[in-house]
């Protein structure tokens, strides 16, 4: 028994020195931190003929006194004024009495003499114009931060038009979606 009690003995002052052991941690500790570099968002913006084009309407194309089969063109520039590539889809659409009756036609690297084309690349043979939006071609780009692309825009009043738009007006709408 007496083996029996010192062995109890000594397990127990093993179990006390163990636990002791266990509390003690070192006294020394340290924490590091990685910081990021400074993060800045791009600027999306794009323009037409220089022009902040929403929620102001840009006249692209205007005619007075047509008849059927006379055309008008212009210009627009459509630019990339921020500093991240964007890209763009058209879409066309008409309003007013006798848009129905408009045709509206895009070129690219084309100039305008005002009533054609002339060079330059077609995106959109001639499309009519309704109150609803038609999708010109597919989405376009990437166009690089403060580039431009030229487009002309031929406007034609149909050949067929019937009589009854004579002294009615009309609009054709351009309209860029442009995304990043």
């Amino acid at each position: 028994m007496l083996c029996s009690t010192r062995l109890r003995a000594l397990l127990s002052l093993g179990m006390v020195l163990g636990l002791g052991a266990v509390g003690t941690l070192a006294a020394w500790s340290q924490t590091a931190t990685a910081t990021s570099g400074t993060f800045t968002t791009g600027l999306f913006n794009v323009k037409l003929s220089g022009v902040e084009a929403n929620p102001t309407p840009l006249a692209l194309v205007s005619g007075t006194a047509l008849y059927p089969g006379e055309r008008v063109s212009a210009i627009v520039q459509v630019q990339n004024a921020g500093n991240i590539p964007l890209y763009y889809a058209m879409f066309a659409k008409g309003s007013g009495a006798f848009s129905t009756g408009l045709t509206l036609s895009v070129y690219t690297g084309a100039t305008s003499t005002g009533t054609a084309c002339n060079g330059g690349t077609l995106v959109l043979p001639a499309v009519n114009l309704t109150a609803a939006d038609a999708a010109i071609g597919s989405r376009t780009g990437p166009l690089a931060p403060s580039g431009a692309v030229p487009l002309c825009v031929l406007v034609t009043l149909s050949p067929e038009a019937p009589t009854t738009v004579q002294g009615q007006t009309g609009t054709a709408l351009l309209r860029f979606d442009a995304d990043a």
